[in-house]
């Protein structure tokens, strides 16, 4: 119907008018809030933090330069301690679903996050140097970026790449108006919440399907 109430609260989707019903392959495809929500309220901020931590989240990439930001996955500790033990309810979960309220990640964090879909699973730390070459000797020295690995089941690997494609190739789908005709993208839009002004639009893709060879994220 375009809205979720849970208790006193009305939370929206960004299609006012609604998305009827759906499964997963078409939320991700149309992002619909209202269909996260639901997802969202089945679990607990541990759950979500926990999920996301496997992708990088809410900690460094392993960038090599200084100053990177870890961004925020909260934790029901991270809650007790910044709202109190009765200070928040099962409402946030409408937040962190779909990634906003608290949580907070960096582009560098979505690029990383969108090679490890790209890749099935694997991916190394995105990084600016490639060796360091000795000025007196002209020694060559090469960095060894460590491989990280997860694991997921073929059918979830499948759903992801079907849906993320669906977001660009697919009519209806969030970034349809990005399909191009000589190469396939996949990817994901998103929004994030600004305070001081209107919301940013997010965007993360990898391309050309099936065989990515680049991932890009705009904000």
């Amino acid at each position: 119907t375009g809205a979720f109430q849970l208790g006193r609260r009305t939370a929206k989707c960004w299609k006012l008018e609604g998305h009827g019903k759906m499964n997963m392959r078409q939320a991700i495809q149309h992002s619909c809030d209202v269909w996260f929500y639901q997802v969202g309220l089945k679990l607990s901020p541990d759950d979500i933090r926990k999920a996301g931590e496997v992708f990088g989240l809410g900690s460094g990439t392993g960038i090599d330069i200084v100053g990177e930001k870890f961004g925020l996955l909260p934790d029901t500790e991270w809650y007790d301690k910044h709202l109190g033990k009765k200070g928040w309810t099962r409402g946030i979960l409408l937040n962190l679903a779909i990634g906003q309220g608290e949580v907070l990640v960096t582009p560098i964090q979505l690029a990383s996050y969108a090679s490890i879909l790209a890749n099935r699973g694997y991916s190394y730390p995105p990084h600016f140097a490639d060796l360091l070459i000795d000025r007196s000797s002209g020694e060559e020295i090469r960095f060894n970026w460590p491989r990280q690995e997860i694991e997921l089941s073929e059918r979830t690997w499948k759903l992801i790449e079907r849906s993320s494609r669906d977001v660009i190739e697919t009519p209806g789908g969030t970034a349809h108006f990005l399909k191009r005709h000589d190469y396939q993208v996949a990817g994901k839009t998103g929004t994030a919440e600004n305070p001081h002004g209107d919301d940013h639009s997010l965007f993360m893709a990898w391309m050309p399907e099936p065989d990515p060879e680049v991932v890009a994220v705009a904000v």
